[in-house]
């Protein structure tokens, strides 16, 4: 959040993000890794479904960072009305 929050600075500057371990009333065929509400200016990670629900093909610290880092772009984009690609465009080349 720190990178993006630097980059997007007044997008950002009121935003409010938790990490919580579940959502509420999660559906059994899909349970969300983050949500947003944007009359709130607010974004919620769930960390159990990231820990246990995502499939890494190597377990280790760089790949857990990078579903960490996928799940904290997609809900800011999300929030902001974008692509997640479009929140660092210099960064990162998707092809």
């Amino acid at each position: 959040m720190s990178y993006l929050k630097g980059q997007w600075p007044h997008e950002l500057e009121t935003l409010r993000v938790d990490v919580v371990s579940m959502p509420l009333g999660a559906v059994l065929d899909r349970v969300p890794r983050w949500s947003v509400d944007k009359k709130q200016r607010s974004i919620r990670i769930y960390r159990l479904p990231i820990e246990r629900l995502t499939r890494l093909h190597k377990k280790d610290r760089w790949h857990k960072r990078v579903v960490i880092e996928s799940v904290v772009f997609s809900a800011v984009a999300e929030m902001l009305g974008t692509d997640p690609w479009q929140l660092a465009p210099e960064r990162f080349h998707p092809h």
